[in-house]
């Protein structure tokens, strides 16, 4: 699983990647990171919540599958 381009545009965004890090009990640095690297940790169960919670996006546009 990987996540789409249309939700790592959406957490690109500094307000909604700040609101994600706390949302995931994470520093702003690490959900960078995991942006940038395209980690896996931003497919679990939690943080898929928090991103369709924060977006307004669905699974279907959150998740590649």
């Amino acid at each position: 699983m990987a996540l789409t381009e249309q939700a790592y545009r959406a957490i690109k965004e500094k307000n909604t990647r700040m609101r994600l890090a706390v949302e995931l009990g994470l520093s702003d640095a690490g959900i960078q990171k995991a942006i940038r690297t395209k980690s896996d940790s931003l497919t679990k169960f939690k943080a898929l919540k928090a991103i369709a919670k924060l977006t307004g996006l669905k699974q279907s546009e959150i998740i590649n599958q």
